[in-house]
């Protein structure tokens, strides 16, 4: 299971094996390289916990907990969660400002705790057979299990083709799910326990607002949320679409950084998609060392799950809950993580969140302009016009690009007689959709949808049938 991640820790593995327990770890060293080790123990060896992710606030947990008398083999954040544990219990979850993944194991009491969180930046699959239970970063790594069925789950195929993504709690294997975002699941004695630790509220606070205050104390804590993810022992550098959001980071970044910041930015031929003359004067602005990236990497192996979604309009509550969790955090850490790289996110350090969240709606939109206090309080960091241009999104030019370049490969993909022989969609329904979008009518989101499935199925389960066969799973998901 281990050296099927290997990717996303190739500075070092650690194993803990117990009767009861087996714990096992890939490191990314980013923190404390020299010295930072995993599994990491409690004094007596009794705790022992393995963590995916970074601790933003370690040096004030660490500081706090060797004046409580805590001994600390290493510099590091990991270590802050076993002890974090001896002195609250399961509640330690509350103290941690980041994004993380961890198992810890309570050798004493027999029970193990996993947690992932409040965003669900770090994914977290588990599945449980005859009172055991397995958990992994990554859905390839439980379903090497040779006693796994690999079967797909034909209510999660239902949600990737609603969504075009599979939501939690689901995965779309039957047996495995994903921990939601921002809760704890407990083991102990062959019995689960979800719960959940956190949820943003986005009521808004009781009292007057000045917006040019409130513009002052957005600075300060997208300064804040910056700063502290540009700790570490590693280079860093931004994503920069020329947007408004990725902009806001490199400035921060730039006001805080003694070296120029590293950015990179993606481009399209098609100019309705193209944002890299906005990234450009953003970059030159700031004297950012400045990368524009042609080609995408093949990532098919790395993606567990089908993905479809090209592109961001939904309500923040909903946001939040889904499709930020489900689909874009699970995209930015399979794509980042696939090339052992760490994406630090500022805007979705909860602190900001939980202030943002609380804002009137009034200094959120305004006259019809989004993000009307950020757009204020960014006045004097990014030039007006990029402020003031309609948002782009990160789109794709998809519906041309499947008239054109990926039309053969479409055809082929979802025609031919490994797709027909699954058994799950209509040949006659999935050949009409090609046909009508090349004349001109738009399919291009389910015939995509549809690709990446089969993508994904021929890369992960080439001699496996899609779903179980069962006739109401294949009626069901042919009347679609």
């Amino acid at each position: 299971m281990c050296e099927t991640i290997t990717h996303r820790g190739p500075d070092g593995s650690g194993l803990h094996v117990e009767p009861s327990a087996v714990l096992g770890m890939r490191r990314l060293a980013v923190v404390d390289v020299a010295g930072g080790d995993r599994p990491v123990y409690s004094e007596d060896g009794t705790v022992v916990a393995v963590f995916n992710g970074e601790i933003y606030n370690f040096a004030e947990l660490r500081a706090e907990l060797l004046g409580r008398g805590h001994s600390m083999a290493a510099s590091g954040d990991s270590e802050c969660l076993v002890h974090l544990y001896e002195e609250h219990g399961d509640a330690f979850v509350h103290r941690l400002r980041g994004m993380f993944a961890f198992a810890l194991w309570d050798g004493r009491r027999r029970r193990l705790l996993l947690a992932r969180d409040r965003v669900g930046k770090k994914p977290l699959y588990w599945g449980m057979r005859s009172g055991s239970l397995r958990f992994a970063s990554k859905l390839k790594a439980l379903i090497g299990d040779p006693r796994w069925r690999g079967e797909v789950d034909p209510v999660a195929l239902h949600h990737y083709l609603t969504f075009q993504y599979v939501p939690a709690p689901w995965s779309i294997f039957e047996g495995i799910g994903k921990l939601p975002l921002g809760s704890t699941l407990v083991w102990q004695d062959g019995q689960v326990r979800v719960d959940r630790y956190w949820r943003l509220d986005a009521t808004p606070r009781l009292g007057s607002v000045v917006a040019a205050e409130e513009a002052e104390r957005l600075r300060e804590l997208l300064l804040e949320a910056t700063r502290l993810r540009m700790i570490g022992e590693r280079p860093i550098g931004a994503f920069l679409s020329g947007g408004v959001d990725s902009s806001a980071v490199v400035a921060a970044m730039a006001r805080q950084s003694p070296q120029p910041v590293r950015t990179f930015c993606v481009g399209f031929e098609e100019t309705g998609f193209d944002e890299r003359e906005h990234a450009r004067q953003v970059a030159a602005r700031y004297g950012a060392d400045h990368s524009e990236l042609d080609v995408l990497p093949t990532l098919a192996w790395h993606f567990d799950e089908p993905f479809a979604g090209c592109d961001l309009t939904r309500v923040m509550d909903v946001d939040v809950n889904t499709y930020l969790p489900g689909d874009l955090l699970v995209k930015v850490d399979i794509s980042t993580m696939a090339n052992s790289l760490e994406a630090r996110s500022p805007f979705l350090d909860h602190v900001l969140m939980e202030w943002a969240a609380g804002l009137p709606g009034e200094l959120k939109i305004r006259r019809g302009t989004s993000k009307y206090l950020l757009k204020r309080a960014l006045a004097d960091w990014l030039p007006a016009h990029l402020l003031q241009r309609r948002k782009m999104g990160f789109g794709v030019p998809l519906t041309s690009w499947l008239r054109t370049g990926l039309r053969p490969l479409a055809h082929d993909l979802l025609t031919d007689a490994t797709a027909r022989d699954r058994g799950i969609f209509d040949p006659r329904a999935v050949t009409r959709l090609l046909s009508e979008h090349a004349r001109g009518r738009d399919h291009s989101n389910r015939i995509w949808t549809l690709m990446q499935f089969e993508l994904w199925h021929r890369t992960h389960l080439p001699a496996q049938p899609a779903v179980r066969p069962t006739v109401d799973g294949q009626r069901r998901l042919r009347s679609m």
